[in-house]
């Protein structure tokens, strides 16, 4: 079971970085960029759609952040200690994270879109 460790391990750095972006998300903080953020056509076509689209996929994301720090730390506690659990707890961390992230997406693009009309 150590080799989940590493997974594991990551789905708690995902959260912080989550986090992260959540919280710069809601108070308009993360500026249109290149690194990190939602970047679809419609997010980044102007500031006002990116900061639009960013609050309203701040929600997702501060859930998606929590989801991933808290499977994280079981996947990892679990692992360490050689538990089967460690698996299934993974897994469930990195699909809640895939279907978090795409809700965040598809939020942050319509209102995107929204600025436009």
């Amino acid at each position: 079971m150590e080799a989940l460790v590493l997974p594991a391990a990551s789905l708690v750095s995902l959260g912080l970085l989550l986090g992260w972006t959540a919280h710069a998300s809601r108070g308009d903080g993360l500026e249109r960029n290149s690194l990190i953020g939602i970047r679809t056509r419609a997010t980044m076509a102007s500031d006002d759609a990116w900061h639009a689209g960013h609050r309203a996929a701040a929600g997702p994301l501060g859930v998606a952040a929590w989801s991933s720090g808290a499977t994280g730390v079981t996947g990892t506690v679990l692992a360490i200690a050689g538990s089967w659990l460690a698996g299934p707890a993974v897994a469930v961390g990195y699909v809640a994270l895939v279907v978090l992230l795409v809700v965040a997406t598809l939020r942050a693009a319509r209102a995107a879109r929204s600025t436009s009309s």
